[in-house]
């Protein structure tokens, strides 16, 4: 995964379970997802270290990915996503599949 894929997935991660985060540290997040700020930006405007910025972003990208490794809700809007491409193209058997896959895995 390249580093835009890993920012974008980063994102949507954030985008659905961003709420779980702290207000001071979703602060800092919204700044670098919502606002693309960049580190120095942001420790500047936080009055904090570059470093400090960089620890904290990598830190709550972990707990984001524990998140989905748990909860699995961007796996399974991605498979939502899919579903519903397949009934536009009325591919009902993908769709039987893909629904059959995510009740197993609930």
């Amino acid at each position: 995964m390249d580093e835009l894929d890993e920012k974008i997935r980063m994102i949507e991660l954030y985008d659905i379970y961003g709420g779980l985060i702290k207000s001071k540290q979703k602060e800092i997040l919204d700044d670098y997802f919502d606002y693309n700020m960049t580190l120095s930006e942001i420790a500047e405007e936080k009055n904090i270290s570059k470093q400090a910025v960089y620890d904290l972003i990598k830190k709550k990208c972990d707990v984001l990915e524990n998140y989905e490794k748990v909860l699995k809700l961007l796996e399974i809007k991605n498979n939502i996503n899919v579903c519903i491409k397949n009934v536009k193209d009325n591919n009902f058997k993908k769709v039987e599949e893909i629904l059959n896959n995510i009740l197993e895995e609930i």
